[in-house]
């Protein structure tokens, strides 16, 4: 009786005890649902969360980024501050402080990204290949206890001129020189 465009505005009459309930929100309503946002953000800042913690849109970069800043801005903090509650105050209790003393491990996780790409970029530059691998737990390998330069990767301590780049020299030269024959036959 209602429905189509046509009925539009129309006003409806509920008869035989129906009940009219709105079906969209009021603008107090709505004003309560947006203060229930920053209400949300001011809790997650009293315990120092971000909240790419537990944002719903949240990918696994942001949530991770998320992570570490809270170990490093938040728990490592807070560590380093009872840890130096507890050696000032409670160790000096029970005996020499000399002896006794309160540390975490570092809670703040490694990047571990950075660190594969800083290993690519010193490898043949800064560390050889065997200390590399020995990092890694594998076994050296056959010159690998090598350093580089440039992008040649020629080693160091040796000349960049080789056996094989002197034959080839020479080869050229022979070339060249019967390339200037046959022009000077013609």
């Amino acid at each position: 009786m209602y429905g189509g465009v046509d009925k539009t505005g129309k006003t409806a009459i509920l008869e035989k005890g129906l009940k009219y309930e709105p079906i969209s929100f009021s603008p107090r309503e709505l004003s309560f649902l947006a203060g229930r946002k920053l209400t949300k953000e001011e809790i997650f800042n009293a315990f120092g969360l971000p909240l790419g913690l537990y944002d719903k849109e949240s990918n696994r970069a942001n949530s991770e980024q998320a992570s570490y800043t809270y170990m490093r801005d938040t728990i490592s903090p807070r560590h380093r501050r009872q840890e130096q509650k507890i050696n000032e105050q409670l160790l000096p209790r029970y005996g020499n402080g000399d002896k006794l003393f309160c540390a975490y491990e570092n809670c703040i996780p490694e990047d571990k990204e950075f660190k594969h790409r800083a290993r690519i970029e010193s490898v043949d530059k800064i560390i050889t290949r065997n200390e590399a691998r020995r990092e890694e737990g594998k076994e050296d390998i056959e010159g690998g206890d090598q350093l580089y330069v440039d992008s040649r990767l020629i080693p160091l301590g040796t000349s960049p001129e080789t056996e094989g780049e002197k034959e080839l020299e020479e080869a050229s030269k022979i070339i060249a020189e019967k390339v200037k024959e046959k022009l000077n036959v013609h």
